[in-house]
């Protein structure tokens, strides 16, 4: 029953509201003197209502006319349902008792008499003549009305000879003004009805429930009695001066948005500067449709929270208005009263495009201006399935540093005159920015997100960001962004708990809370949320021109007992562990931003065997164009780490991949995960001495360019940087002093150079013909070497991957024509020992000696006779 009515109401009353808690029961043949009460369990059912009130965001009221058990009213409160004040029950001596905060504020109900009806002692007259009340009675109880309208005039400050209808309109103006959550006028006070609709304790004695009012809906609606009686409440609950003058919404995009189907939402809430009739100012528009009561505070109004209520948009959630005077870089929260229990909080913007510098909490209102000189690039850009993809990671707050000046991080204005140069002339085609999203906590790196639409200020304005974005496009090099879809911090002034309810987030703390970063995730099912989502994700495309989003943390959406154990998970409506939301939201995110911004891709960190992850999402994938193969990484890193004696006995972690390479599109990612929290730096994972670990490290970056898949290399290990990231200082650019480390930032230059230039490197590698083993079985040396390509410009890669030197080493690869060495890691350029590779083909057969470097890659090709 609950159910079929909350799916229509907006607002569910619960007529005697203490049957949650006890229930009159009559054995049945028996009469009312044979009944008794009857305890209900009253928290159990008070949770069943306020879940589904939650579940489709609808008020419950309870009806308590002042006589409920406390403890029902405590459980009431704790719950979110409101109480009821009814004014003619509340008169003291001289004044009505206080109004509770959050409550549904009426002068009568459908089962009291009507305000002029109780003035005149209309009810008393009716009662005695139906035989209900003696005649001594009824005088007792006129003499009673006479006093408690007396008290009435005496609680309004009226004069001893005010009438009604002055008292009825200034009773609903302190109404109004009371911390009631809603005031409520019977339609039959409205219209000056003196015989109410129902007169409780009668049955047979009289028609209740059949009376007709004295107008019509047409009449009501072409007569003046209706508004001026409600004038009152219209000045006190009106808007004030924020009455709404200009909105951005119209019927479409409510519709949109509470469908989840609203990916422009950027357009609409937040705050706008714009003029109305004249009037500069700003547009202010939240999401919070469990919100009692929103008004904007911020430096226009000296935080004033009764200054600039917002006015509800129908049913939408959504709350709005017009703020003249407010100006750009002024700061703001939005003053939120919940229904659900009447707290107040502050909150920032959650489309707010821009913050304070954390610790701060405020939003920013703001204005881009900025002037993409990138239009060029924005026509030729291609999704790189088929292109060169060689990514550079980047956290913006530690690439370099002004020690000069406290340490400090690079500004982005800062960061557009160095980066852009410094990955063009290493040869990266693309830059991956670690979140740049705002985040309070700057040790999370930019994952623990709440500004879903607002770049960092620790760095400078989001026009600042755009010409960072527009310097790197400028030298040719694509950006992708770090997007956090996957959970967000439970920040009191952020996302969680915004308008009182779990809003955001999922109501059960078995869904709620991510057990490794105790933040919360997503409620992935709740439409607007998806809108929220989806929008996040197209303003990063549509206002900062990237050219990709890697998605972070996928497989903790993509399963519901994700770093869980038995018992702290909620199966899905099927009743298994992947959640059908979340796939649905990822498979949504890809179709919109490939349909709506062509040469847009986007990248998957998922770090489980979900089959289908680069598989379009009409074939039952979930759309990504490339997956990050974690299980390369953590095989290859475990291996090298490895004493190259014990090797021969781990022979199949290093050829493993060959089995899946070719069954996602796969990025050979070398993050930031593997050099935090202990894990050291690339160069310390390597087994050996330290020349050793150099040259481990360049045949590491050869292995990986010379496999099939996309690139990405975290900042600092271009160069064998030797300690653990730190975020809170400078990358070690002093180490480019050495030789061994300018060396291996030369060979990392060089790769980059060889997979741009050698088309059998990128042309189809998640194609089964661009890869092919030539040997793969030779344990007890280590070597491995296979084939990119076929036919002419085919390459051939050998690595070895121990100290010692492979003397006429032969290998069978096919073929005829002079061997060419194109590139050899141990090369004393690159800081190598610059053994002999002496690659010859007796014969310019299909068999190749070579003379193998030590711990050593080595390119070669073929010269047709």
């Amino acid at each position: 029953a609950l159910r079929c009515h909350m799916r229509v109401a907006g607002i569910v009353r619960l007529d005697h509201v203490m049957g949650l808690q006890r229930l009159f029961w009559v054995p049945d043949g028996a009469s009312g003197h044979d009944g008794t009460y009857v305890s209900m369990p009253l928290e159990e059912l008070m949770a069943v209502v306020a879940i589904e009130a939650q579940r489709f965001g609808v008020d419950v009221v309870g009806e308590d006319l002042g006589n409920v058990d406390p403890a029902l009213r405590e459980a009431m409160s704790h719950e979110g349902l409101r109480r009821m004040y009814v004014a003619q029950y509340s008169l003291e001596d001289h004044e009505l008792s206080p109004v509770p905060e959050g409550s549904v504020a009426s002068f009568s109900t459908h089962d009291t008499p009507t305000f002029w009806g109780w003035w005149d002692g209309v009810d008393l007259d009716e009662r005695e003549s139906l035989g209900l009340l003696s005649a001594s009675a009824a005088s007792e109880g006129r003499e009673q009305r006479v006093r408690d309208v007396v008290r009435l005039r005496r609680a309004l400050d009226l004069d001893a000879d005010a009438g009604p209808e002055e008292a009825f309109a200034l009773l609903h103006r302190r109404l109004g003004e009371s911390e009631a959550g809603l005031v409520m006028v019977q339609v039959e006070d409205l219209l000056g009805e003196r015989r109410a609709v129902n007169l409780p304790g009668t049955a047979e004695e009289r028609a209740n429930w059949s009376q007709l009012t004295s107008q019509s809906l047409e009449e009501m609606a072409a007569s003046d009695v209706l508004s001026r009686r409600l004038a009152p409440l219209a000045l006190t609950r009106g808007g004030g001066d924020n009455a709404l003058v200009h909105s951005r919404w119209g019927a479409d995009d409510v519709y949109l948005f509470n469908e989840g189907r609203h990916f422009r939402i950027f357009d609409h809430l937040g705050a706008h500067l714009v003029e109305v009739e004249g009037v500069e100012g700003c547009y202010f528009a939240v999401w919070a449709p469990n919100a009692e009561r929103v008004s904007v505070l911020g430096d226009f109004n000296e935080w004033d929270p009764t200054a600039d209520p917002l006015s509800p948009r129908e049913s939408s959630g959504v709350f709005e208005g017009f703020v003249p005077g407010a100006r750009e870089g002024q700061v703001y929260k939005y003053r939120i009263r919940s229904r659900l229990g009447g707290a107040e909080f502050d909150k920032a913007d959650p489309v707010g495009t821009f913050f304070e510098v954390p610790d701060r909490t405020g939003s920013r209102i703001y204005r881009s201006r900025y002037e993409w000189g990138d239009q060029s690039w924005m026509t030729a850009r291609q999704v790189p399935h088929h292109r060169p993809m060689s990514t550079y990671e980047v956290h913006l707050g530690s690439w370099r540093r002004v020690p000069e000046e406290g340490n400090r991080p690079l500004t982005y204005l800062e960061l557009a005159e160095q980066l852009p140069a410094y990955v063009a002339e290493m040869g990266f085609t693309h830059v991956e920015l670690m979140p740049v999203m705002e985040h309070p906590f700057y040790g999370s790196w930019g994952y623990q997100s709440v500004g879903y639409f607002a770049p960092s200020s620790r760095f400078g304005t989001p026009d600042d960001l755009r010409e960072l974005v527009d310097a790197l496009h400028g030298v040719g090099v694509g950006v992708i962004l770090d997007w956090v879809p996957s959970h967000f911090p439970s920040d009191a002034h952020a996302l969680g708990l915004f308008d009182g309810s779990h809003l955001y987030e999922h109501a059960d703390v078995r869904q709620r809370v991510h057990p490794d970063w105790l933040s919360w995730t997503f409620n992935y099912s709740r439409n607007e949320v998806r809108s929220f989502l989806i929008s996040s994700a197209s303003y990063w495309i549509d206002q900062f021109h990237a050219d990709g989003l890697r998605v972070d943390a996928v497989a903790s959406m993509l399963y519901l007992d994700y770093s869980r154990h038995p018992g702290e998970w909620v199966p899905n409506r099927q009743g298994g562990r992947e959640d059908l939301d979340a796939i649905e939201l990822l498979r949504h995110v890809n179709d919109h931003l490939h349909g709506a911004f062509p040469g847009v891709f986007t990248v998957a960190e998922e770090s489980t065997a979900w089959a289908g992850v680069t598989r379009p999402s009409v074939e039952g994938g979930l759309g990504f164009d490339f997956k990050w193969d974690m299980g390369w990484m953590h095989d290859t890193l475990t291996y090298l780490g490895r004493d190259p004696i014990h090797r021969r006995y781990h022979h199949h972690e290093i050829t493993f991949r060959a089995i899946y390479a070719h069954h996602e599109r796969f990025v050979l990612a070398l993050s930031h995960d593997e050099m935090v929290h202990g894990k050291g730096s690339l160069w310390t994972k390597m087994a050996g001495d330290d020349w050793q670990r150099f040259a481990s490290l360049r045949l590491l970056f050869g292995y990986q360019y010379g496999l099939p898949g996309k690139k990405l290399l975290f900042m600092g290990s271009e160069f064998a940087q030797r300690s653990e990231w730190d975020h809170e200082r400078s990358l070690d650019w002093h180490l480019l002093g050495s030789p061994a480390h300018e060396g291996v930032r030369r060979w990392v230059r060089t790769l980059n150079e060889i997979y741009q230039n050698e088309p059998s490197w990128w042309g189809d590698d998640a194609g089964e013909m661009d890869f092919g083993w030539i040997s793969c079985e030779d344990e007890a040396n280590s070597v491995l070497a296979w084939r990119r390509g076929v036919g002419e410009g085919a390459t051939i890669v050998v690595v070895n991957f121990t100290p010692v030197p492979r003397e006429d080493y032969w290998l069978t690869v096919g073929g005829e024509g002079e061997v060419l060495v194109i590139a050899n890691s141990d090369d004393p350029e690159f800081g190598g020992s610059g053994y002999p590779v002496a690659a010859e083909s007796p014969n310019l057969g299909p068999e190749i000696r070579l003379h193998l470097p030590p711990l050593a890659m080595i390119v070669l090709t073929r010269k047709a006779r």
